[in-house]
Formats: structure tokens, C-alpha cells, sequence
């Protein structure tokens, strides 16, 4: 719908010029009247019509005065003039402002119609150009974004049509000598990333008052690309004032509860090896998220260390045997030392994660030691390099890394809880029926599916003793009623599973306190 406006002092002018038109049939809404040219103005600035119908002579500002300011508002506006003076001059000084007709008062209805169909197909006319700039520069800027974005890829481009794109766009980028490349990124992964983009790039301009820092602003999935250029060289100052001014747009999106990262990549001196300052920002980026101390960070204050102390790999032992032990407390508290440690090294986010995920599987591979797969036991899958990776920061790796290992030790205490008892009553009752054969844990082991060292553990926890003591303790107490019931040493010794008789012997006096022939002569 078109909109126009009705400015004439005389109230039955506008009165008449509403009823005596119809304005929606020719598309047209009147969206306001006023009576002097400071109001007319006002209703014009609020309003942007596209149609201004107006008097000359009127209170407080005149037509022709109203007309030359509203073209500052509303520079593609049709105004055509009624008066009721049919000055040369007036018409003349009409004219040049652009005024479309000047009807004679009274205006006719055939007249104002004839001037609305005239003013009609200005206003389409006009759209039909706007549309095809803004196509035209629409294109243009797709093309020059798209060459920017493979150029920030690492492309190289030969192609003279597409190098001309660089010189044209009222900026010669092939001119300037210092390309500095930003990447924004928002706090947390949400899906309103447009709403995100939008609002940097709006309050990013809304701060660069007369385009005083020269950029370009791309989106690449949920991240926001800045390409500062500059023609003077690029120095520590200029790179703290760009930190300062981003930090300042930040400030203003975490009143709308939105904040971001950002690295900022090393200045290159030429358009085409943008790829390296991009390169370092996405690093400088993912440092941000990673250590989450800074929001923005520049590559120079990224440092790595690829160096880690053989302390790490010494706290797998103490972990593994107190998982072995089912020690949940002191599992959780070394872990968290563990990390603690691994997040000194200040080891770039790969390593960090790989670290982690050393000491996962290595736990994982002990938890198979109670005869179950935790792994496969977890509803929905479990892979822990896609479950880690879901993490940005180390705090959040951290977090996930304790959790892990909480639920990790309560599965096991679920399992030890529902079977070990039974497997523990099941080698003692092997033991105890068996005790004359050349019976090892690793046979025992392999009995109820349990690994030989965690099965030790489980057997002095349950009975509390050793499985080497509790198997001895068997024997002795059968040899002592065998001896008892008139047997040889010799023979007692062969019957409760020891071949050499001396050895035995030794044990019993060991074990008793006599040798197995006083024991004999005690007993007769």
C-alpha cells in the first residue's frame, strides 16, 4: 500500500481532497493530515510516506521550505503542490525541488486523480530502479564475499575478472597492505545463531561511526568473520585498540545477555595471505574457549606447551589400583589432581583432550575386569572421544572427566555388589572340595571370569585373608586330621596337595607351631 500525506492549513481543503478521492482504489492509504509546514514536517519524518500532497503558503514554514527538508527524509518522495497562488516563481522554484504537478486551487477530482496515476508510475518506476541497484550491488556483494571467503580458505586466484572484484566495490583491497582477520563465536552453542550474527554486525556498526575501522563481516555456520584492512601499517597500539573497541561491542551484547569469544589473527601485509591471519584466529579462538579466562584473544598470547612431565603418567598407576580397589573417594580426588596437573602443562586442546582420553580407556579396559562391558551397558551408546569432544573448555572436559569417573565407580560398586559375593563363594567352595590338586589364582581367575589381580583383591576383602593363606589354611587343617586319624607325614602330604614332604613340614611347624610328627605325638 502506498502511503501519502495531506499538509494544507485550510481543513475543508483536506476534508474535501479525503472524501472526494478514492484513495484505496488507486492502492493509497492517507496515513496523516497536518496544518502548518512544522507539522507536516514532523508527520513526514514519522511516517516516511511516498506521496506529499502540500500548500505553499502555511503557518510557520512554507512548501517549498517543507519540501527541501522532507527530501532529506524521504529522498525518493512524490510531492505535488495545491495553491491557490499561481506565481511563476513559486512554479519555477517547484520545479527544481522535483515537484511532480501544481494544481490550481479549487483542484478538481479529475485533476488529483490524473496527478495520483502520474505519481503512480514514478513510484514504481523508482522501485523498479531501487530493486535493480540493489540487486546489482546484492550480486556484487556475493561475488566479492564469495572471493573473500575462498581467499581466507587458502585459495589462490588467478582469474582477472575476479582480481578486478578486489579494485572495484569503492575499495582497492589490491592497494591496501595490512588484513587483520577476527572470528567471533558465541559463550555457548545455542541455536538462535542468527539472532547472534545479526546483532554483532548491528552493533558492530552502530559503534564504527563513519566507518572508521574499514572491514568486511562474513559468516561461516555459527561464527562471525571480521576482515579488518587498514592502509597505514599495523602496530601493537593499533591491534590494542582493536581489542579495546571489540571488548567495548561485547560489553553492549551482554546487555542483551549475549557474549562471544574471539581470537584475532597476526596482521598480513597483502589481500592474499589473509588464509594465515584467519588460520591464527580460529587458533587464538579456540585458546579463548579452551583456557575460558579471556573473551578476546589475540594468536601472541597464545602459548602452547607440547611437554608433559612423566608425573601425569605416573598418576595412571595410583588411579588404576585404587579402581581396582573400588575406591571411589580417592579415584575422584586423583583424578581431580590429575587434571589439575594436566591443565598446568598448558597443553594445546588436542593433547589435552588425548591425555584424557588415555586415562578413560585405560579405566574402562580395568572396569572390563568384572566380567562386564560398562561401555555397553550405557543406554544410547557410549564413545568417549564423541562424548569429550562435545566440550569446549577445559573446565567442561574437567567436569565431564569427574562425572565419568563417578559413574564409572558406582556401576562398578553395582557389579561387585550383585557378583562378587558369588564368585568368592564359588572359589572357596572349589577350595575347600579341591584342596589336594595344584590349584593357581590364574586357574581360579579363569573359573569365574574375573581378572587374577582384581579377584586377589576380592577374595582378601571377602574373606580377609589371601587366597595363597586361605588355600594353606584348608590344607593344614585337613593334614591335621588325616595325622590324626594315624596317616604318614609322607602320605598326608601327597593327600593335601603338597609333593614335597620336607616343604610341607616346614609349613605346618610354620603355620601350627609343631612339626606335623610332634603334632601326631601330642594327639596319641
Amino acid at each position: 500500500m502506498i502511503k501519502a500525506v495531506l499538509i494544507d492549513d485550510e481543513y475543508i481543503v483536506v476534508e474535501g481532497l479525503k472524501a472526494i478521492v478514492n484513495w484505496s482504489g488507486f492502492g493509497i492509504e492517507v496515513v496523516g493530515s497536518a496544518s502548518d509546514g512544522v507539522s507536516g514536517l514532523e508527520l513526514i519524518e514519522k511516517e516516511k510516506p511516498d506521496i506529499v500532497f502540500t500548500d505553499i503558503t502555511m503557518p510557520r514554514m512554507n512548501g517549498l521550505t517543507l519540501i527541501e527538508n522532507a527530501k532529506k527524509i524521504i529522498p525518493s518522495g512524490v510531492f505535488i503542490i495545491f495553491s491557490g497562488y499561481n506565481e511563476f516563481e513559486y512554479a519555477r522554484k517547484a520545479l527544481s525541488l522535483g515537484v511532480i504537478d501544481y494544481l490550481d486551487k479549487p483542484v478538481t477530482i479529475d485533476k488529483v486523480e490524473e496527478t495520483l496515476k502520474e505519481a503512480i508510475k514514478i513510484i514504481d518506476k523508482k522501485k523498479e530502479e531501487t530493486k535493480l541497484v540493489e540487486n546489482f550491488l546484492e550480486s556484487k556483494k556475493a561475488i566479492l564475499e564469495g572471493l573473500i571467503r575462498r581467499l581466507i580458505n587458502g585459495e589462490n586466484i588467478n582469474d582477472e575478472k575476479l582480481l578486478y572484484m578486489l579494485n572495484d566495490n569503492n575499495i582497492n583491497l589490491l592497494s591496501m597492505n595490512n588484513f587483520t582477520v577476527a572470528v567471533a563465536k558465541q559463550e555457548e552453542d545455542t541455536e538462535n545463531t542468527k539472532k547472534f550474527i545479526n546483532e554483532v554486525k548491528k552493533t558492530f556498526d552502530l559503534n564504527n561511526h563513519n566507518n572508521l575501522i574499514r572491514h568486511f563481516i562474513l559468516n561461516e555456520g555459527k561464527e562471525v568473520i571480521f576482515i579488518f584492512f587498514e592502509i597505514s601499517d599495523i602496530n601493537s597500539e593499533t591491534e590494542s585498540n582493536l581489542i579495546n573497541y571489540m571488548t567495548k561491542v561485547r560489553k553492549q551484547l551482554q546487555e542483551q545477555n549475549i557474549d562471544f569469544y574471539m581470537g584475532i589473527g597476526e596482521s598480513q601485509k597483502q589481500v592474499f595471505d589473509i588464509s594465515k591471519s584467519y588460520s591464527d584466529a580460529k587458533k587464538a579462538l579456540k585458546y579463548a574457549f579452551f583456557k575460558d579466562t579471556s573473551s578476546i584473544i589475540h594468536i601472541r598470547e597464545v602459548e602452547y606447551s607440547n611437554h608433559i612431565s612423566k608425573l601425569a603418567d605416573d598418576g595412571h598407576d595410583s588411579i588404576i589400583f585404587n579402581i581396582r580397589s573400588s575406591n571411589k573417594q580417592e579415584v575422584i580426588g586423583q583424578v581431580k589432581n590429575f587434571l589439575k596437573n594436566l591443565e598446568s602443562y598448558n597443553l594445546p586442546p588436542e593433547m589435552f583432550c588425548h591425555e584424557c582420553l588415555e586415562l578413560i580407556y585405560l579405566a574402562l579396559k580395568v572396569s572390563t575386569e568384572t566380567g562386564k562391558d560398562y561401555v555397553a551397558e550405557k543406554e544410547g551408546g557410549f564413545i568417549p572421544h564423541v562424548e569429550i569432544l562435545k566440550a569446549n573448555t577445559a573446565f567442561e572436559i574437567s567436569a565431564w572427566m569427574i562425572s565419568f569417573f563417578d559413574d564409572l565407580m558406582n556401576w562398578i560398586a553395582n557389579i561387585q555388589k550383585n557378583s562378587n559375593r558369588k564368585s568368592i563363594v564359588k572359589v572357596r567352595e572349589y577350595l575347600d572340595e579341591n584342596y589336594h590338586k595344584d590349584i593357581t589364582l590364574d586357574e581360579m581367575a579363569e573359573m569365574v571370569n574375573i581378572n587374577t589381580t582384581y579377584l586377589s583383591m576380592l577374595f582378601k576383602e571377602q574373606v580377609g585373608t589371601t587366597y595363597i593363606k586361605y588355600l594353606t589354611n584348608v590344607r593344614l587343617e585337613k593334614a591335621k586330621k588325616l595325622l590324626n586319624e594315624g596317616y604318614k607325614v609322607k602320605e598326608v602330604s601327597e593327600m593335601v596337595g603338597y609333593h614335597n614332604s620336607r616343604h610341607f613340614s616346614e609349613l605346618f611347624k610354620k603355620t601350627v607351631g609343631l612339626t606335623p610328627d610332634q603334632f601326631k605325638g601330642k594327639i596319641k
